[in-house]
């Protein structure tokens, strides 16, 4: 929670500002560092909340939170990689077939086995974030190959 609000307070040294209207953008560019750093504030202190509240005094549960560790560690380590080959394939194949694929092989590493569901969540997401940023805020996003 610290570093969203640190980085919260450094958004205006380290993003130019810019008049509104001047381009195609209809926002300034610190808008999305805004809303994402807001947000992980408010989940992290949401979070602390609820793990202060908690009672860990019983030994399973300390038990299974050492033992998940490692197997986090490789979740985190396996969705850096997928995330990763995203940022290499984005300005390749463009910012909705990356996307697209990307959300099929998150869900599908993390257990969805429905391949409808599989398609339909991953259009639906693709989709929706395009919307969002080409539509709605109209930052530019790269087109790629495929459009």
């Amino acid at each position: 929670m610290g570093g969203s609000v640190a980085l919260l307070l450094l958004i205006p040294y380290q993003i130019g500002k810019r008049l509104i209207g001047r381009r195609s953008i209809a926002f300034p560019p610190s808008t999305m560092p805004y809303i994402a750093l807001s947000m992980m504030a408010l989940f992290s202190a949401v979070w602390l909340i609820l793990l202060l509240r908690s009672k860990n005094d019983e030994k399973e549960q300390a038990d299974s939170s050492l033992i998940s560790s490692g197997e986090s560690i490789v979740r985190v380590s396996i969705t850096f990689f997928i995330l990763c080959l995203g940022a290499i394939f984005i300005n390749r194949i463009g910012f909705i077939s990356t996307s697209f694929f990307l959300t099929v092989l998150l869900l599908f590493y993390y257990g969805v086995r429905s391949w409808k569901m599989l398609l339909s969540i991953s259009a639906a997401i693709s989709l929706f974030t395009y919307a969002f940023f080409k539509l709605f805020m109209k930052i530019p996003l790269p087109a790629g190959i495929l459009f």
